[in-house]
């Protein structure tokens, strides 16, 4: 069922990106998130009625959230100023950690209290709930805006070029080689999420022989730092830039390989650390800050390289995603041929190295020519 979902998602983003950029990110959100609350809503039904309607309400969700992420990067590239990018893509993306902390803290006693059933529908209903909320507060573009001031208008003028795209060069998008890079970023963040949130609870209880109640506190003290993390290390990019210590990509490495260090360090650590609770609790709270270090990197590379397609890229992105399936069956596998987590472990620091290293090297935060589809001589490669 995780894996109907993940596809789907990975797919449905594809085409996500490029829908928003023609018809209005607004609107792709909305239609996103509202109708996976419905979706949200449908599955206690769904899980009553049989087995199979449940993977078909996972699988539907999965298809109608794909375009959100997508979605959200069209609307930043308008909004966000270009020295602040990377703190209001952290500010923004960083919603994550906190719907995960409030969850992780409320779920369980949802489920005492109400029942299991209740946990998807209060989900559902806050999905809901903020859907004409954005409708309200939201437009495609500052111009649009009834409640923005001239002095943020101004502000925000230097992001007017910034416009949607009747077609794409795809010939020159899908050869521009400095853009994978960021592919595999995301296929080393998501393999991490793996360790942080899939297996943690059930190393940290098997392992260690934490209780629930305790791998619930670790777990939300993860969260609650990636949080933190994701704000400080977008901050900090944004300053570095504003003040001319580094130039974007510079920042973007130095940014990356800090966060890859204290992922690496962190997993090394577990394993060095053997069962020692208390210290395997403190390094898995330094893995998911360092993890968080990603949101200002790799990921702002589709509003670095191509802003007028940066829906269409940030799609792309979402291929990385595959590996939040295949994770767990690898992980599964070594840890029933070796008979440890060792294994496991440094798996995920080899594979979070790996791509770091080529990110770190390879990457461009340079805007591509084809990113102005106007300016390409020829028309051969537009569709």
């Amino acid at each position: 069922m995780d894996l109907l979902h993940v596809l789907q998602y990975s797919n449905s983003s594809l085409a996500g990106g490029r829908i928003s950029e023609l018809f209005g990110a607004r609107e792709v959100m909305v239609l996103s998130l509202g109708l996976s609350g419905v979706l949200s809503i449908l599955c206690p039904f769904a899980a009553y009625l049989h087995p199979f309607a449940l993977a078909a309400v996972r699988f539907l969700m999965g298809m109608v959230q794909g375009p959100a992420f997508p979605a959200l990067y069209c609307i930043i590239a308008k909004w966000a100023p270009p020295d602040e990018l990377a703190t209001l893509v952290t500010i923004a993306y960083s919603g994550m950690s906190v719907g995960s902390l409030i969850a992780l803290g409320g779920s369980g006693y949802v489920v005492r209290v109400l029942g299991w059933q209740f946990v998807f529908y209060i989900g559902g209903m806050l999905a809901l709930t903020w859907t004409p909320l954005w409708l309200l507060l939201v437009t495609n573009c500052p111009e649009e805006n009834p409640y923005i001031t001239k002095e943020e208008l101004d502000l925000l003028a230097v992001n007017n070029n910034i416009k949607p795209r009747r077609s794409v060069p795809w010939r020159k998008l899908l050869t521009c080689w400095r853009f994978y890079p960021s592919i595999l970023g995301e296929v080393a963040s998501s393999w991490a999420a793996n360790l942080t949130t899939t297996e943690g609870p059930t190393f940290l209880s098997i392992k260690l022989g934490l209780s629930m109640k305790q791998v619930s506190w670790v777990l939300a003290a993860m969260q609650a730092s990636a949080w933190v993390g994701a704000f400080t290390f977008g901050r900090v990019s944004d300053k570095l830039l504003e003040f001319n210590i580094l130039s974007k990509v510079n920042t973007r490495r130095i940014i990356h390989s800090t966060g890859s260090l204290l992922l690496v360090s962190g997993v090394i650590g577990i394993v060095l650390a053997g069962c020692n609770s208390w210290a395997v609790s403190g390094l898995m709270v330094l893995v998911a800050v360092g993890s968080s270090c990603t949101l200002s990197t790799f990921t702002l590379t589709p509003m670095d390289i191509a802003p007028n397609y940066s829906g269409t890229l940030s799609g792309l992105l979402g291929i990385g995603n595959i590996s939040g399936f295949l994770a767990p069956i690898v992980t599964n596998q070594l840890i029933a041929k070796t008979k440890s987590w060792e294994s496991s472990l440094l798996l995920t620091g080899g594979i979070y190295f790996i791509c770091g290293l080529i990110y770190v090297t390879t990457t461009t935060a340079t805007i591509q020519d084809w990113n102005y589809y106007e300016d390409i001589s020829s028309n051969e490669d537009l569709v």
